[in-house]
């Protein structure tokens, strides 16, 4: 089991550390004969934190939310099992979900969660979720918790995006590439803090075609540090 601490690179300093986090995983496995269904969930859990609170709602949502995919991803197997037509042969429907820290530092965990799915078909989907959490309070945050109030940040990220050329990378900067058709970011588009760096991103098939896959966005733009 892997483990990783938050006790460097804060953003802020503070004369009394009181979260001591660290983040570890939960492996939950599971095969459906029947349906041919298999599921791997790597889920993250968080401890050491001061609010116990504060970490179980962390967790809970984090446990939640791999659930929900657990369980949809469940349904569409057993929905494609029964419209099989008679004679067809069922193909086995596999879900794996990981994730990557991202941030960590004594108040802030920014993570970014993989779902793979293979349900028939040429090649294997990939969608991905970033969530960043207050390791103080427990609030999760949206793009726009991240700037002052009267900051117009989706005009600002669109600008940077522009100036740039459109440039966009592809997981871990593998490769880039332009994407001429990009228009705006959503008010809650999807990110992580990357060392509280910000990071757009787009899932496959959001802004470009499928084959060039995951899409991220560094950005420059100063974030409210206050908030955290």
């Amino acid at each position: 089991m892997v483990f990783f601490s938050g006790l460097e690179n804060s953003p802020v300093s503070s004369p009394v550390i009181i979260n001591h986090p660290v983040v570890s995983q939960d492996e939950y496995n599971s095969e459906n004969t029947d349906h041919k269904m298999t599921v791997r969930l790597y889920v993250p859990h968080i401890d050491g934190l001061s609010d116990k609170a504060v970490q179980s709602g962390i967790n809970d949502r984090l446990l939640t939310y791999a659930n929900k995919i657990k369980d949809d991803f469940a349904a569409w197997a057993k929905s494609d099992f029964e419209n099989l037509s008679q004679g067809m042969e069922a193909y086995t429907h596999a879900l794996t979900l990981s994730f990557e820290v991202k941030t960590l530092t004594e108040s802030i965990l920014s993570i970014l969660i993989t779902e793979d799915s293979y349900t028939g078909g040429p090649y294997p989907t990939s969608y991905n979720h970033g969530f960043t959490f207050n390791l103080n309070t427990g609030e999760e945050y949206l793009l726009s918790d991240l700037f002052k109030d009267d900051f117009d940040y989706v005009t600002a990220i669109n600008s940077e995006i522009i100036n740039s050329g459109n440039l966009f990378y592809g997981k871990d900067k593998a490769y880039d590439i332009d994407i001429p058709q990009f228009d705006s970011i959503t008010e809650n588009q999807n990110f992580y803090l990357n060392d509280m760096q910000l990071i757009i991103f787009y899932n496959e098939d959001e802004i470009a075609p499928h084959a060039v896959g995951y899409l991220e966005f560094y950005s420059d733009i100063t974030l409210d540090i206050s908030r955290f």
